[in-house]
């Protein structure tokens, strides 16, 4: 897994300069994380605490260590590129996967764009947020511009809002909001798990803070609903 790692990060690193785009990071059939290895990938989607679930905005400065980082890589060191990589990888690939509700493949691929924009763009990062605060919001819009090109190719979100489970399916906080609708899903993702405000998430999905405020509203409804009805399922087994 680690030779993998290097072969993807290496991949991404020749694109900074407008080569060939990377192929796919779908190496394997059975890889749910083809940027990193596997078990950085069960990290990244455990829900106990780790790095990977740290709100973007509680980074509010570039740590010394990435500054470095970020010099050597500025002077055309891979080896510093491929530390950042795997660095910063998990907590790109957490916010995705849920935002694309759980959806291994289309997180790969949000992750890999995400890649491929930031070292492009590298050289004009000023250091005004966090480095990882900066990733992940490219992340965020990768993720974003898949979910909307995964709609316009089979319509519509058709999971009705506030529908639930069947009152014999064990459901998680995670597998409950991976079901939501897809509006409802990155609202509560943006703001709940990853404390961004409604006018920033209204930047993100074009949409104004108070449609932003409704869909939390109704989401939470929804949640609620269906964990209810999860501990309530588990009290009769």
């Amino acid at each position: 897994m680690a030779s993998r790692t290097a072969r993807t990060s290496s991949s991404v690193w020749a694109s900074r300069s407008g080569e060939a785009r990377p192929r796919g990071l779908r190496g394997s059939h059975d890889s749910r994380f083809g940027p990193a290895s596997a078990d950085t990938a069960r990290e990244a989607d455990t829900s106990g605490c780790n790095p990977a679930r740290e709100p973007p905005h509680s980074f509010s400065v570039t740590s010394a260590e990435d500054l470095r980082t970020l010099a050597a890589v500025a002077s055309g060191d891979e080896s510093a590129f491929r530390e950042l990589y795997r660095r910063h990888t998990p907590a790109m690939y957490a916010v995705v996967l849920r935002l694309l509700a759980r959806n291994f493949a289309d997180a790969e691929d949000a992750v890999q764009e995400a890649w491929l924009r930031a070292v492009r763009g590298l050289a004009d990062f000023r250091g005004d947020s966090a480095l990882r605060t900066w990733l992940i919001g490219i992340a965020i819009r990768c993720a974003l511009e898949i979910g909307r090109r995964r709609r316009s190719l089979v319509g519509p979100d058709e999971t009705t809002p506030g529908r639930l489970p069947a009152p014999d399916v064990r459901l998680d906080l995670e597998h409950a909001i991976a079901g939501l609708a897809d509006g409802y899903r990155e609202v509560v993702v943006l703001h709940d798990v990853y404390g961004y405000t409604h006018a920033e998430i209204g930047d993100l999905l074009g949409i104004d803070g108070g449609t932003s405020k409704s869909q939390l509203s109704r989401a939470r409804q929804i949640l609620r609903r269906a964990m209810a009805g999860t501990m309530e399922s588990q009290y009769e087994s």
